[in-house]
C-alpha cells in the first residue's frame, strides 16, 4: 500500500484462512492433480500410503471397524507442503488467469489477495469480484471451506476499505 501511495494508486487486500484444510484435503482430487502434472509416482505414492493406511481402535477387549481415509493430510508431514501446491495448482492458475489485476499469495491455508490500481472503484470492483470468485473455487474444487470470522479487509485508505467490506458483506470479516 504504501508503494502504491507513492505511485498514485490506490490499493485493497482481502486476507482468507481455510478452516482445517489439512483434514479437508480429498484425496482423488489430490490423485487427479497428481497425474496431471507427472507428479513422481513413487514419491507420491509412499506418501499417500500414510494418509490412507486403514485404521481402526483398538482397546482391551475389542477393536473397532476399520476406517479407510479419503481425506486428510499430515499438518507436519514432510510432503505436506509439495502436496498442498499440488493439490492447488490447478484450480489456483485458472483463478490467477481470471483475475489479472489481483496478485494472488497462497502459503498452506492462507490466502491474500490484493489489487493495486489508479482507480478506487475498480480496486474495490475487482477485488470482490476475486474474493466471491475464490470462494467458489474453495468450495467446489478444493473441497474445502474458509474459517469464519478469520478474514480480513486492508487498504490503503479508509474509504476503500470501507468500501471492500461493504461489497463483501461476511466475507470481509471484522473491522
Amino acid at each position: 500500500a504504501e508503494s502504491g501511495a507513492e505511485a498514485k494508486l490506490f490499493t485493497g487486500a482481502w486476507l482468507g484462512d481455510l478452516k482445517s484444510f489439512f483434514d479437508a484435503v480429498d484425496h482423488d482430487t489430490l490423485d487427479t492433480a497428481a497425474d496431471k502434472h507427472e507428479f513422481p509416482k513413487v514419491i507420491y505414492g509412499c506418501g499417500m500410503a500414510q494418509y490412507q493406511a486403514p485404521r481402526c481402535l483398538q482397546t482391551k477387549d475389542g477393536v473397532a471397524e476399520v476406517l479407510h481415509p479419503t481425506v486428510g493430510i499430515l499438518a507436519g508431514c514432510g510432503l505436506a507442503k509439495v502436496l498442498t501446491t499440488l493439490y492447488y495448482l490447478t484450480p489456483m492458475d485458472e483463478f490467477v488467469k481470471r483475475h489479472p489485476h489481483i496478485t494472488t499469495t497462497i502459503y498452506i491455508d492462507d490466502i491474500h489477495l490484493s489489487c493495486s490500481l489508479p482507480d478506487r472503484g475498480q480496486v474495490s470492483i475487482l477485488l470482490s469480484l476475486a474474493v466471491e470468485d475464490l470462494c467458489q473455487v474453495i468450495e467446489n474444487e478444493l473441497h474445502c471451506k474458509l474459517a469464519p470470522g478469520k478474514e480480513a479487509v486492508v487498504a490503503s485508505d479508509p474509504v476503500l476499505a470501507e468500501d471492500i467490506r461493504a461489497r463483501l458483506g461476511p466475507l470481509a470479516g471484522e473491522a
